[in-house]
């Protein structure tokens, strides 16, 4: 990678992008570039003095080639936008060097108060094994944010040597509440804001689940074209306290895409501490989902009856193709001698109905190459999802899955990978949890 990562002065462990005071400043264009020099007004050497810099709807531009290391960035109250020079494919890395979590923060881009739109980017995460921490996240949104990502590739290096996840809880995307964590228990929250979240022509890749929402936080995710590749789910939320208000829900949309997860699309769980669990609607269309061997593509844990855990779920199919599928939708209820209440495909079907569930298949599909499995999900891309013979189901909305037309064509070269020094443990994180007993 370039060389010019550190030439900047550091604002700190993440930079923190605010609205500049007010007074005299000289004369600023609204876009601050990145580059190999920081020769010239408004050009700085890294994307944390660029984001230091920054104001209210200024757009910060990578003119530069390849990966290149930075640090965590903090944006708040702002609207702004960090894009690709034309003609240039920047790689922005993310290399956590220091478990502290005050000294190199968990979340790489964390965005609250504000909207950002990354735009022809390719953004790393890389977890090195020898940090003893989990959670960590390359986007992070606190409350009623808006991120929008548009012809993007997301990486995230987190595997084991089995090519499963090393560390836990690693996410593309974590949601969480802005609001007061320390609310009384049984106390009814105040409306909470929405998150938005916005995918265009989008890639993601890697050993991590793509949306995680903690706090009972109310997401909107809508994902137009994409590919999405993990050992993990596409979407994974744990219960919470207190109860939500009526109207928080979490509402994915997902249109023309292809998503090999292998850990389910969808995983709702909730505690005997943490009981209530956010309402969840699913549009799907035109799309292809995929799971591993025996992994449902619904999964719903806690002390609640089948019943109620149902009324949670909501789902709207068209035109979908399910690969390999056996248990649709899996319950596992508070009753301890109960087995899990499963459907499969022919239930599912009944139980939505067509109106729900209009033309679903699961034929098989036929692939230019079937993806190898000796490789890391991290490095896999459209040519491994390519069909051979797309099937039509419906002729203005072509075949089902990812546009591989309209997908950003630039294929990140993967930034190295810094090895365990020799001896050093490589067990995954399930394996360290059965050391610390």
């Amino acid at each position: 990678p370039p060389a010019t990562a550190g030439k900047a002065a550091s604002p700190g462990p993440a930079a923190t992008v605010e609205p500049a005071p007010s007074g005299e400043a000289p004369k600023r264009s609204g876009v601050l570039v990145v580059g190999e020099s920081a020769n010239g007004d408004n050009v700085f050497s890294t994307l944390a003095a660029a984001g230091a810099a920054a104001r209210n709807g200024d757009a910060i531009e990578l003119q530069f080639d390849g990966p290149r290391e930075e640090r965590p960035l903090r944006i708040a109250n702002l609207r702004l936008t960090i894009r690709a020079g034309e003609g240039h494919h920047p790689v922005v890395v993310f290399r956590p060097n220091e478990g502290n979590p005050v000294k190199y923060p968990r979340n790489m881009l964390t965005l609250t108060a504000g909207r950002l739109t990354l735009s022809n980017l390719a953004v790393e995460l890389h977890v090195p094994r020898e940090l003893r921490t989990d959670n960590w996240s390359l986007l992070e949104t606190l409350g009623g944010q808006t991120l929008r990502l548009e012809r993007c590739w997301l990486t995230v290096f987190n595997a084991s040597d089995q090519f499963g996840a090393y560390h836990e809880n690693v996410a593309f995307l974590r949601a969480r509440s802005a609001g007061d964590s320390e609310a009384a228990v049984g106390v009814a929250p105040a409306a909470t804001p929405l998150a938005t979240i916005e995918l265009t022509d989008c890639i993601a890749r890697g050993e991590a689940v793509f949306l995680r929402v903690e706090d009972l936080q109310p997401v909107q995710l809508l994902w137009d074209n994409g590919l999405l590749v993990t050992t993990e789910q596409l979407l994974s939320a744990p219960g919470g306290p207190v109860a939500p208000k009526l109207d928080d829900m979490l509402r994915l949309e997902l249109r023309h895409v292809t998503a090999a997860v292998r850990g389910r699309l969808c995983r709702l769980t909730s505690t005997p501490s943490n009981p209530y669990q956010l309402a969840v609607q699913f549009i799907c269309t035109d799309s292809i989902l995929l799971t591993a061997t025996g992994v449902p593509l619904i999964e719903q844990e806690g002390a609640a009856s089948v019943e109620s855990f149902r009324q949670r779920f909501i789902w709207r199919g068209d035109r979908n193709y399910y690969e390999d599928i056996d248990a649709f939708w899996t319950v596992h209820s508070g009753d301890p001698d109960a087995p899990p209440d499963v459907m499969n495909f022919d239930t599912w079907k009944t139980y939505w109905g067509e109106s729900r569930e209009n033309q679903p298949s699961t034929e098989r599909l036929t692939w230019k190459k079937p993806p190898d499995a000796g490789r890391p999900l991290h490095v896999y891309g459209p040519a491994d999802y390519t069909l051979e013979d797309p099937p039509v189901a419906d002729a203005a909305a072509g075949p089902p899955g990812f546009r591989a037309d309209q997908l950003p064509q630039f294929l990140p070269d993967a930034a190295p990978e810094k090895q365990p020094r020799s001896g050093s443990p490589r067990e995954t994180a399930a394996e360290r949890r059965a050391e610390k007993g």
